[in-house]
């Protein structure tokens, strides 16, 4: 039995699925690390916890691009091999 294709979530799944909340990121020295804020009633301030729901509407099959890769060879302590 052939597997079903991939089909990535869309923003509008998660809109729907969390309604109070949008997907932000917080960037410090080239590094963007992605958080949810949710909408929290009476007059507080948004609450903010981390996001593992990974990029939307990427191809996982693909692989995600190597984005800390310079600074990772930038530290100078790693040798050879694969860096992800």
């Amino acid at each position: 039995m052939a597997a079903a294709p991939y089909v990535p979530l869309t923003d509008s799944d998660f809109a729907s699925a969390f309604p109070s909340s949008r997907k932000v990121y917080v960037e410090q020295d080239g590094v963007r690390v992605p958080m949810r804020e949710i909408t929290v009633g009476g007059g507080e301030a948004p609450l903010r916890v981390y996001d593992a729901s990974g990029p939307r509407g990427h191809d996982i099959r693909a692989g995600l691009p190597a984005l800390r890769a310079p600074w990772i060879e930038g530290r100078g302590d790693v040798e050879g091999g694969r860096i992800s």
